[in-house]
């Protein structure tokens, strides 16, 4: 995933092989934010963090700041031990499953927990993404987590994402137009709703770096690519 194919330029003036590219750079952009959350990190993932490339900065200040910072914590597990990783998978737990934690003092990675009145799993937020799911039949994860997991939610992104570029390559605009509104529609009503609180929330957890600047990232990225959707309208 290259910073530079991720540009707010309008459809208009873009290039189908540019909108494609734009499409495709998002799509990557969500599955990698998706396998943050879905589970602990590995080295393989690492690795994949470790080779991405953002060859200058992109003049915002939020995600220029977290994105060095993010970068400088991922290299220094380029050499790292098995027990680096083991340590890393404890906060892991901590933060999102709260193991060991005392309190609320850890971030639950689902929808329903941010935005129902008694802070709890399987309320609305569920239901939505359910129907939301079962509606476009997609199945996102073979695991036991809930369809409003922030993991799924960055997964469905990605679905649209790659929709997006195979309807830019054909050329259908009215198509494209109304994807891109499911997205916009999509980052505001099930994602920016809750997603800075919950960041808040981890970058308050008691573990180490990796996951609160992913935290930080994470929010200062998809603030911005509502943006670019945004300007594809």
């Amino acid at each position: 995933m290259r910073h530079d194919g991720l540009v707010g330029k309008k459809e208009s003036v873009m290039k189908t092989e540019d909108l494609v590219s734009l499409c495709l750079s998002r799509e990557s952009m969500y599955r990698l934010l998706a396998r943050i959350y879905y589970c602990e990190m590995d080295k393989k993932t690492m690795n994949v963090l470790t080779a991405l490339q953002f060859e200058e900065p992109l003049g915002i200040e939020a995600l220029d700041g977290s994105l060095a910072r993010f970068q400088k914590t991922v290299e220094s597990y380029q050499k790292a031990d098995d027990r680096a990783y083991e340590e890393l998978a404890a906060d892991y737990a901590r933060c999102f499953l709260g193991a060991g934690i005392v309190g609320e003092n850890f971030a639950c990675p689902y929808e329903s927990v941010f935005t129902s009145p008694d802070g709890l799993v399987a309320q609305d937020a569920f239901e939505s993404m359910h129907q939301l799911l079962n509606h476009t039949g997609l199945k996102l994860s073979d695991s036991d987590l809930m369809d409003d997991h922030l993991a799924i939610e960055f997964g469905y992104l990605a679905v649209l994402c790659q929709q997006a570029a195979e309807i830019a390559q054909k050329g259908e605009s009215e198509a494209l137009a109304k994807n891109l509104k499911q997205q916009k529609d999509f980052l505001e009503n099930h994602i920016l709703n809750w997603l800075p609180a919950f960041c808040r929330k981890t970058e308050a957890c008691p573990v180490g770096a990796f996951y609160p600047q992913a935290a930080q990232l994470t929010e200062a990225l998809v603030t911005w690519d509502k943006s670019v959707v945004s300007e594809l309208l």
